[in-house]
């Protein structure tokens, strides 16, 4: 039993961690090796668990905790198993084996004590009609606190025990299928908002490499006008702020030329800045609307990620479609000012298009989160609500 104590007692290494789920799965790991260590315990009055069974069970979150620190994993691999979810799989995945074994082989007594706490997890995670959460619920009122001058319930029997073992593992599968499919979900945002982000830089990069294209100046009568600078391009035309009447093609020309060397390398960026500013007003004001949950995946910030380089892109586009005229009368602005501020209105209208990934964001977090409680629960409550 001495051996059993020294494995339990070996230090642990890279701890603190930097992750909230790692912390998490830690502390479950050392309250399930104290346990353990409990169970075998020369002072446990009750049962005790096998030494050969104790061993294996420590083997188990030994390698928990190896996955929850990233042992032996280099700072790649640890990018990749973040993306993927390698480590929040195994750390958890043998957390809940072990959990499972201890249900299988510990004294009885220790199992009708977690019997409530087993409830629940499987009350979060299967639906209320599950054929395991049923039978669970028969098994655990059968254990359940005697009433005054009531028998004691006897010790958990074999098939209660697999019953309880069975809707366990059921649960403890669910739960890991509910946060892979976050996780999926997170990892498609992502993967758009770097191709959404590589977009917008590109643009970035082409207006300040080739300015001459001028592609947010516009030509209002007797004028060139870019984000960041107006000039004259026709002294002889009045300045009234109205598109320019229908010129020969040579007029057209100069005032293109004069309009292009009037364009300036930071007049693309300005614009994106501008618009990626309003998408952050509009990812706050939507962001907070996503409930909190309790998956190690930060599917909130993914969103944030998509939001962002779209407000750049809306805005930039956007004043595209205005310069080539697609909405009558918006084709000759007069100043750099309302440029700006059609930029700040496109930017933070990327909220029209990107209203259904805050809506499926959150549908894809409460499909992560517990199930239905029971009927008889639903009635208590709504009792207690009426009086």
């Amino acid at each position: 039993m001495a051996s059993i104590a020294a494995e339990i007692g070996e230090p642990r290494t890279r701890e603190p961690t930097t992750a909230v789920w790692r912390e998490q799965a830690i502390a479950e790991i050392t309250q399930m090796e104290f346990a353990v260590k409990w169970l075998t315990s020369p002072a446990h009055t009750g049962t005790r668990l096998d030494d050969e069974t104790a061993r294996e069970i420590l083997a188990i979150l030994d390698r928990a905790h190896d996955a929850a620190v990233d042992r032996s994993l280099g700072w790649m691999q640890r990018i990749k198993s973040t993306l993927r979810g390698a480590s929040v799989e195994r750390a958890w995945g043998h957390i809940d084996a072990a959990a499972e074994a201890l249900v299988r082989a510990a004294p009885p007594e220790f199992v009708a004590g977690q019997l409530p706490r087993v409830e629940r997890r499987v009350e979060r995670a299967l639906k209320c009609d599950d054929a395991r959460r049923i039978h669970l619920r028969e098994v655990a009122r059968r254990y359940a606190a005697p009433a005054e001058g009531a028998a004691a319930p006897g010790p958990v029997t074999e098939s209660d025990r697999e019953v309880i073992a069975t809707a366990l593992h059921a649960a403890n599968c669910e739960a890991r299928r509910k946060q892979s499919r976050v996780r999926s979900f997170r990892n498609m945002l992502l993967i758009w908002g770097v191709v959404l982000t590589i977009t917008a830089t590109g643009l970035g990069i082409l207006g300040f490499l080739k300015p001459d294209l001028a592609l947010f100046c516009f030509q209002p009568s007797g004028q060139a006008v870019c984000p960041t600078t107006v000039a004259v391009t026709d002294k002889s035309l009045a300045v009234s702020g109205q598109p320019a009447a229908a010129q020969d093609p040579r007029a057209v020309a100069e005032q293109d030329e004069a309009t292009r060397v009037a364009a300036r390398k930071g007049d693309v960026l300005l614009i994106e800045a501008i618009g990626l500013a309003a998408a952050a007003l509009a990812a706050a004001a939507a962001v907070r609307r996503i409930h909190g949950t309790s998956t190690p995946y930060g599917v909130p910030f993914a969103v944030a990620v998509v939001k962002l380089p779209s407000g750049a892109l809306t805005a930039a586009l956007g004043l595209l479609l205005m310069r080539a005229n697609f909405v009558p009368g918006l084709s000759a602005l007069d100043s750099p000012a309302q440029i700006i501020g059609w930029a700040i209105i496109f930017g933070y209208a990327q909220q029209l298009f990107t209203r259904l990934v805050d809506q499926r964001a959150q549908t894809v977090l409460d499909g992560a989160g517990p199930e239905s409680p029971p009927r008889e629960v639903t009635a208590v409550a709504r009792a207690s609500a009426a009086t």
